[in-house]
């Protein structure tokens, strides 16, 4: 593990948890757009992977609905 779930956990939840997607995102927020501003926020934004890089975010809709992205 190089980097703690609880911080990864902790950021994702501060920044979607609760929140108008509409207002987080510039762009339309389907499970694709999502997964990619999460990659996004975790490489460059949250400072939590200093020494990691996220290359594979999971987002699903519904239990046969799942957005992958992958660097």
């Amino acid at each position: 593990m190089l980097v703690d779930f609880t911080f990864v956990k902790r950021e994702i939840k501060g920044r979607y948890d609760h929140k108008f997607l509409n207002d987080v995102l510039s762009v339309n927020p389907t499970a694709e757009n999502i997964a990619f501003d999460i990659a996004n926020f975790l490489n460059h934004d949250a400072g939590i992977l200093e020494s990691a890089e996220c290359f594979r975010v999971e987002v699903q809709e519904t239990t046969g609905n799942l957005a992958v992205w992958e660097s």
